[in-house]
């Protein structure tokens, strides 16, 4: 009978060899071998080392590198925010300036109006017929009028004559009371 092999049979290729397969018979060659082998080993360990290291300083690289960009994030977010208000802002400033330079136009308009009115003596005198202002002999009587009878009323004598500088249309019930009334020099 064949002898039996008490060891495992593996297959291997021809490629790789065996510790055993080797041609190191001496224990001198053995250990040099085994010295060269855990040289390795501890180059292998080293290495291992090293990257996981490395790995940790990258990880924390990469932490950094986060924190940063979400910081960079935040700012970006409240600078568009505070674009997005400013842009609010000048709308309605911009509405605004619109409405006060018409008012601003409006009311120039009413004060040179009143500066005007507060310049002159006026009077109101009611009952004359339209037009009347416009004829000169019409318009003599009303001033030989007003030389007698305001003396007269007021008790004061005035040095110079009287003058209708301009006589104005006080609107009628039936007239339209949205136009301003008319002027004649």
């Amino acid at each position: 009978m064949a002898e039996k092999d008490n060891k495992p049979h593996v297959k291997r290729s021809k490629a790789e060899p065996t510790f055993l397969d080797s041609p190191i018979k001496s224990k001198t060659e053995i250990a040099s071998t085994m010295g060269m082998i855990l040289k390795k080993l501890l180059d292998v360990h080293d290495l291992a080392k090293s990257t996981k290291i490395n790995t940790d300083s990258m990880q924390l690289e990469l932490t950094g590198i986060r924190a940063d960009i979400n910081t960079i994030n935040n700012k970006i977010s409240e600078a568009e925010q505070r674009m997005s208000d400013l842009e609010e802002a000048r709308i309605k400033s911009n509405k605004d300036l619109l409405f006060f330079h018409t008012s601003k136009a409006s009311m120039k308009k009413n004060i040179a109006d009143l500066e005007d009115r507060n310049r002159r003596g006026n009077l109101w005198i009611f009952g004359l017929p339209e037009g009347s202002e416009i004829k000169e002999d019409s318009r003599n009587q009303c001033v030989s009028f007003f030389e007698s009878w305001l003396p007269m009323v007021t008790g004061l004598q005035f040095d110079s004559k009287f003058e209708s500088e301009r006589a104005h249309r006080v609107p009628t019930s039936n007239s339209n009371m949205d136009l301003r009334p008319n002027s004649d020099q």
